[in-house]
C-alpha cells in the first residue's frame, strides 16, 4: 500500500523533485541508516513534496505510524483541517503552508520509529507490513463507533 503508492507518485515527479526535502527534513543519520539496508528514505519520511503532489500519502503514513484517525486528526492537534487531504486526496490553496509543519511532526514519530527497531528488522516489506496492520484496527474503530453510537441511543435516560 505505502511502497506502492510511495513509488508511483516519486515516478510522476521524479527522485529531484523530493531528494531536496529529504535533506532538508530528516535527519543524515536516519537517512543513512535506511539506504544501509536498500531503503528509500521516503518510504519512513513525510515531505512536503511528495504530501503536495500526492496528498493520498498522509493516510499510509498516518497508518504506517499507528494513528487512528480520531488521534491524528483530534482538532487539540492543529492538523485538524488537513484530513482533507485523507478525504478527497488534495490539498487546498491555503493549506500548503501547513505541509512543513505536517512533516516535521511526522518526522518526530518516524524517527522515534526507527530509533527503535533492531537492524534485524529493517526491509521495506517490514515497513509495508506495519502499515497494513494498522489499517485493521482503523476499520474495526469505525465499526465499534457505530457499535458505541447504537448502545448510546439504546440506553440513554
Amino acid at each position: 500500500m505505502l511502497a506502492w503508492s510511495l513509488l508511483a507518485c516519486a515516478e510522476e515527479i521524479g527522485r529531484d523533485g523530493f531528494e531536496g526535502h529529504l535533506r532538508e527534513f530528516v535527519e543524515v543519520r536516519a537517512l543513512a541508516r535506511l539506504e544501509a539496508f536498500g531503503i528509500r528514505g521516503e518510504l519512513l519520511f513525510a515531505v512536503p513534496s511528495l504530501l503536495g503532489h500526492c496528498p493520498e500519502l498522509q493516510s499510509c503514513y498516518r497508518l504506517l505510524l499507528g494513528y487512528s484517525q480520531n488521534d491524528f486528526y483530534a482538532s487539540d492537534s492543529g492538523i485538524d483541517k488537513l484530513k482533507v487531504m485523507e478525504e478527497h486526496g488534495s490539498v487546498p490553496e491555503s493549506l500548503k503552508p501547513r505541509l512543513p509543519e505536517l512533516c516535521r511532526d511526522l518526522r518526530q514519530s518516524s524517527q522515534f520509529l526507527l530509533d527503535g527497531l533492531p537492524d534485524s528488522t529493517l526491509d521495506a516489506r517490514f515497513f509495508e507490513e506495519l502499515a497494513l496492520l494498522a489499517h485493521g484496527p482503523q476499520l474495526r474503530g469505525g465499526r465499534t463507533s457505530n457499535v458505541e453510537l447504537a448502545l448510546t441511543s439504546m440506553f440513554s435516560i
